[in-house]
């Protein structure tokens, strides 16, 4: 029979034992999936934002060219006879 003091030994040793090396590999690979899926949702934000600036800047533009075709067209009518 054991005596006390190495089962105590036996019991903290097992408890603080390293995870098995498979399961060390895919807990490594999901957190590096997690992180990838975050920087990617970010830039993807950050895309849509962008997108978003583009879209109004093209509106204005689109009417400011709408109204200066319209001061040239009556330009043309009060200097043309």
């Amino acid at each position: 029979m054991r005596s006390p003091l190495s089962q105590n030994l036996n019991s903290s040793q097992t408890s603080k034992m390293p995870c098995p090396p498979v399961e060390s590999a895919a807990c490594l690979d999901i957190y590096k999936l997690v992180t990838e899926k975050t920087l990617l949702e970010h830039e993807l934000k950050n895309l849509e934002q962008k997108r978003d600036r583009i879209v109004q800047r093209l509106e204005i533009l689109e009417a400011q060219v709408e109204t200066l075709e319209n001061s040239a067209h009556q330009l043309r009518n009060i200097l043309s006879p």
